[in-house]
């Protein structure tokens, strides 16, 4: 989660579930879709250190 919160900013969704092991994966989420300047026709997709996948959007304008 280091990765997603320092690095990128986002905010961990059942992190402390996942530390007490009520859940099996913490969670960082993303909108695949739709973002700040709405729908994003095209995606590109990369790894990060733990074997994760990072979805981008790109916008058209």
């Amino acid at each position: 989660m280091d990765f997603y919160t320092r690095v990128i900013g986002l905010a961990p969704v059942r992190f402390d579930e996942f530390a007490s092991g009520e859940a099996p994966f913490p969670t960082a989420r993303l909108s695949p879709t739709f973002g700040a300047r709405g729908w994003g026709p095209e995606g590109m997709y990369f790894p990060d250190p733990d074997g994760n996948v990072l979805e981008a959007r790109y916008y058209n304008d």
